[in-house]
């Protein structure tokens, strides 16, 4: 999913829709959690698997994009590497987080993946969107 959606994404940053693909990254994140905690038919958990596919690479693909956008050249190969060890230590507590709460009920992990992701959906500042550059969105 990731391989079939880059290249869509990137076509889309180009285009203008950083704020529609921003949310959209979020929601997709927020509804692969909730496919994966209703455990519904296996037609539902491919479908967050999808979902998860796409949110990994449009995530990848927009932030790459701003920090080209707002870092000068001087600097963008020290604001990617700093972004990349920011991630793997976010990464590595959030998969210390998941082997706790999976010790307790893997549904926790479902659940706390939902509630950040709508917490992340809810408080994307208009003002930082608006300063995103010209867009097709307003």
């Amino acid at each position: 999913v990731s391989l079939m959606t880059a290249h869509p994404v990137g076509r889309l940053l180009d285009r203008g829709y950083r704020v529609t693909l921003i949310y959209a990254t979020v929601l997709a994140l927020a509804l692969f959690n909730l496919c994966f905690l209703i455990k519904g038919a296996t037609w539902v958990l491919m479908l967050g698997v999808a979902l998860w596919g796409f949110q990994r690479s449009s995530f990848q693909i927009i932030l790459t994009t701003l920090l080209s956008q707002v870092v000068p050249s001087s600097h963008l190969g020290s604001a990617l590497g700093l972004t990349s060890l920011l991630k793997g230590v976010v990464f590595l507590i959030s998969c210390a987080l998941a082997g706790i709460l999976a010790d307790i009920s893997y549904s926790y992990i479902f659940v706390f993946g939902l509630a950040t992701s709508l917490l992340t959906l809810l408080t994307i500042p208009r003002k930082t969107l608006r300063n995103l550059g010209h867009t097709h969105e307003g």
